[in-house]
């Protein structure tokens, strides 16, 4: 049996221990170098993401090309996503949704006769290792955004490369906003659609 004074010093030891690690937990909580996972919401999402790259035609001339996709929250649990993807020849792809919050991740699933986006279409955007990555697993999305050479599932972006959206209102009045958040309030084919997007050569 230890001595009385013994057992006071190890409590006393293991209470000072857990208060270091509570505050050593909060300081790096507060500093963002870890965070609790966030269950679900969109606020954390907003915001503008950029990239840009070298691109060409095939004639040999060569330009920058940027990415971006815009999310613009709408709702406690939804948020407006545009996205605009750039390739070689200069086909894009050009999609305009509301997505819901699910978990850490957005997801938009076209209703049946929508003129948004083709029917089937299912769009997933996920975090993970420091990347917003699109996901268009049966390339439905794309059939209707892109051109040829374009491709939604697998684009990416660096978290790290998120910016503050300076132009809400503007994009707010645009008319893919409306299209959008139409469709997801009322369902599909509230509005005409938009004019044709140029896709690129071939």
């Amino acid at each position: 049996m230890h001595p009385p004074f013994r057992e006071a010093s190890m409590t006393i030891s293991c209470r000072t221990s857990a208060a270091r690690g509570w505050a050593i937990a909060s300081l790096a909580t507060a500093l963002g170098i870890f965070a609790p996972a966030v269950a679900g919401g969109v606020e954390d999402w907003v915001g503008v993401y950029k990239t840009k790259f070298d691109n060409a035609m095939v004639s040999g001339e060569k330009f920058l090309s940027e990415n971006v996709i815009e999310i613009v929250k709408v709702g406690s649990d939804a948020a407006y996503v545009r996205v605009h993807l750039e390739f070689y020849n200069a086909h894009t792809c050009d999609l305009w949704v509301v997505a819901s919050a699910d978990a850490d991740q957005l997801v938009y699933q076209a209703p049946h006769g929508t003129k948004t986006m083709g029917d089937g279409c299912t769009l997933t955007i996920t975090r993970d290792d420091g990347t917003l990555t699109l996901h268009d697993a049966d390339g439905a999305c794309r059939n209707y955004s892109c051109g040829v050479r374009g491709s939604i599932d697998g684009a990416s972006f660096p978290l790290r490369a998120k910016g503050t959206i300076h132009r809400v209102r503007r994009i707010k009045r645009s008319y893919e906003y409306k299209e959008a958040v139409a469709e997801w309030k009322n369902g599909p084919s509230i509005l005409p659609r938009a004019s044709p997007v140029a896709r690129g050569n071939p």
